[in-house]
């Protein structure tokens, strides 16, 4: 074989491989174009357009099923043109103002009257900060207020309470349950 022969065969194949990267990538521009106009074509539908398609597909809209309100309101008499009056209130309405302008200390103080009033031994309990469910249990249990600081601490925990337990100073009344406790040093 010579020199010339192989040259021609080389340059041959070279060309035919270039012709048909060509026409290969000419192919997938072409499907690239047919498939961006169809995803065009698509994006064009207006919102009637893509709910009523949504609608043929079997989709239930939220719109169209029946509400709790409407429901309620076929048993409900008309009020609409009822003026309020003594006899549209019953014994048992309450008036929230007065809850909604107590303040929290308000709150607070009520809570502690409730404890003083019962005139029980108030056990003075100090939390510090960092103390861990373990540690405020096993100081609950030394001043008396619980039998069981393994039991009291289980319960804080099953409770998700072990992770809001309060720092400071607390007045617990002796025989309180652990319910009282979680009230009083639980925020």
């Amino acid at each position: 074989m010579s020199l010339k022969s192989f040259s021609f065969g080389l340059g041959l194949g070279i060309a035919f491989v270039s012709l048909l990267c060509l026409v290969l990538i000419r192919i997938e521009v072409n499907k690239a174009k047919i498939e961006s106009q169809n995803q065009a074509e698509a994006v064009e539908m207006s919102d009637d357009e893509i709910i009523e398609r949504a609608k043929e597909l079997g989709m239930i809209f939220y719109t169209d099923l029946p509400s709790k309100k409407d429901a309620d309101k076929e048993d409900e008499p008309d009020l609409k043109d009822t003026e309020p009056s003594e006899d549209n209130y019953d014994d048992n309405t309450v008036d929230l103002t007065d809850r909604r302008n107590q303040n929290e200390e308000d709150i607070i103080q009520d809570q502690d009257k409730s404890y003083n009033e019962n005139d029980e031994e108030m056990i003075h309990f100090t939390i510090k900060p960092g103390a861990m469910a373990e540690n405020v249990s096993s100081d609950l249990q030394k001043k008396g207020l619980i039998e069981d600081a393994e039991d009291f601490k289980n319960y804080l925990i099953s409770n998700k309470y072990s992770t809001k337990v309060l720092t400071g100073e607390f007045d617990i009344p002796k025989g309180s349950d652990y319910d009282d406790i979680i009230n009083i040093i639980v925020r």
